[in-house]
């Protein structure tokens, strides 16, 4: 096994002890690398410290390392752990310094490279050994074939655009369990069809897949010269909104254009305005092309993997090409007891007399934690608001609609008072150690079948193999997971979890379970009983 130095301080990473599984995680991966695999898939248990261990490896194998994240948030983790690290972040972010009313997207060429924030950036990651940067900014700059950099030159002195030398050896994709939509997302086409009818241009209104590639062939010239126009009237006008909308729609044309005509990915979302999601069904098209690229090292890492098998195969990677390690919790298993506790098959044909017994059962749990928070996921706000209506908690329980879910949150935080937050929304993304006592899963959060592209990704299946519906348990089961990794966030937090819904026991007998998440799992009572 490969040695890993007995200090973290000794790869210049910010703590002076590893916690436990973290130097054999790193030895893990960098095995798996050596014995030939390209990708390493990495679950680890909230706690182990997983920002850690990739900065780790990096720092072992001595690759110039490259960490995708989802959130600003994680971003500046990964910064308070590797301190000489460069994010990038999208031309969006960073205001023209020629004109403050204008971003660098929507630049048509930097006339002051050195006075620009963005490009300022894109000439440190140039020397940087570490870069982070987030999932929709890596995957459109390779998407566009335009990740470039200007010559560092003083202003006026620029020779040129030249390519981004992107020499990285190993890619680290954090929240990897999202990895798959990200890539969907950044092939997806939105269209609006009023904007579209704006400049003369008729979508289709079908949901043949061919007939919107030919929609964007057949437009792709038309679009470029409008554009080109367009920004001939901004030099004079100095009004951008047009070459804004314009850009938008060239690139949503040249997207569809680009989709392959025998391509039987692609699925068509038409909403009776005459809107249109146009998107692959699955992510196995795109992910090497559009993620990974020719990075000969990526390691995929989330508290929330899910089945391996399932992962592979919607990112295109084959069952020879990954290692799996499932990492165990640092935290002590008796403060992480989650209760199988089948009260209720809940679903649509849920009756008010078996709501009013579920929420009876919530109440008394309530009870038994007089003096601490906690937390029910319902999985839709009608369940919520329907629970919360036969719920006898009174004033102890905080409810919110869409719109209010962070107002409800900050006043969860704020308050002394053992609150209880019934909600659709805090599955994950809420980390508040010490602060929850207990928490209820009050429905299986299925994805919905009302959504076309969920339903047909659900129905989806090759021979007979039936993956739609494996990868439909599978992205419910971890959403179980996640929701009961909301209270244990520290080695002194003590947390039960219940979980009521009656599918619980047939998903947990159809889809892949991490081992920290099994082993916690008991039996209160037989199905049926309150």
């Amino acid at each position: 096994m490969t040695l890993v130095p007995n200090s973290p301080s000794e790869l210049d990473l910010p703590v002076q002890e590893w916690r436990p599984q973290q130097q054999f995680a790193v030895a893990s991966v960098i095995d798996a690398f050596d014995s030939g695999k390209r990708f390493v898939f990495l679950n680890g248990a909230t706690g182990i410290g997983k920002s850690i261990i990739a900065a780790a490896v990096g720092r072992v194998l001595g690759d110039r390392t490259e960490y995708l994240t989802h959130t600003k948030q994680l971003q500046a983790q990964y910064l308070r752990t590797m301190r000489d690290a460069t994010i990038i972040t999208g031309k969006s972010n960073h205001r023209c310094g020629d004109r403050p009313d204008l971003t660098a997207e929507d630049c048509e060429r930097c006339e002051s490279p050195t006075e620009c924030g963005y490009w300022k950036q894109m000439f440190d990651a140039e020397k940087a050994q570490e870069l982070v940067t987030n999932y929709a900014y890596a995957t459109r700059m390779i998407k566009n074939r335009h990740v470039r950099v200007l010559c560092s030159g003083a202003a006026g002195e620029c020779g040129g655009c030249n390519p981004v030398s992107h020499n990285v050896g190993l890619l680290v994709c954090d929240e990897g369990h999202l990895a798959e939509q990200a890539v969907v997302d950044a092939v997806k086409v939105e269209v609006k069809r009023q904007k579209m009818e704006k400049y003369g241009f008729r979508p289709p209104m079908t949901e043949d897949a061919e007939e919107w590639m030919l929609f964007g062939e057949d437009n792709v010239e038309r679009i470029s010269r409008l554009v080109g126009e367009a920004w001939s009237r901004f030099r004079i006008s100095g009004d951008m909104a047009e070459v804004r909308e314009l850009r938008a729609i060239s690139m949503k044309l040249n997207s569809l254009a680009g989709y392959g005509s025998d391509d039987d990915n692609i699925a068509v979302s038409l909403a009776r305005s005459g809107d249109a999601e146009v998107r692959p069904l699955w992510g196995w098209n795109d992910a090497k092309p559009l993620l990974f690229g020719s990075i000969p090292k990526v390691i995929l890492m989330s508290a929330t993997l899910g089945d391996p098998k399932i992962l592979a195969r919607k990112l295109g990677i084959g069952p020879d090409e990954y290692q799996y390690l499932d990492l165990p919790s640092p935290f002590p298993l008796e403060n992480r007891t989650i209760w199988r506790w089948p009260v209720l098959k809940v679903n649509a044909r849920s009756t008010d007399l078996q709501l009013r017994g579920l929420a009876a059962t919530i109440d008394n749990i309530a009870e038994s934690f007089p003096n601490r928070k906690g937390i029910v996921h319902t999985a839709s706000h009608k369940l919520a608001q329907k629970l919360a209506g036969y719920s006898r908690m009174g004033k102890r329980l905080l409810v919110h609609g869409s719109r209010d879910r962070m107002e409800a949150l900050e006043r969860y935080k704020r308050s002394t008072e053992p609150l209880v937050l019934m909600s659709a929304s805090f599955t994950t993304g809420l980390d508040l150690p010490g602060l929850i006592g207990w928490q209820v899963v009050a429905k299986v959060p299925f994805g919905n079948l009302g959504d076309p592209i969920t339903k047909w990704r659900m129905q989806w299946g090759d021979d007979g193999d039936k993956f739609g519906s494996k990868n439909y348990a599978a992205e419910a089961m971890n959403t179980v997971v996640q929701a009961c990794g909301r209270g244990v966030r520290s080695m002194t937090d003590k947390c039960h979890t219940y979980i009521l819904d009656s599918n619980f026991n047939h998903l947990s007998h159809s889809a892949h379970m991490p081992e920290s998440f099994k082993e916690a799992l008991q039996w209160v009572k037989q199905e049926g009983g309150i």
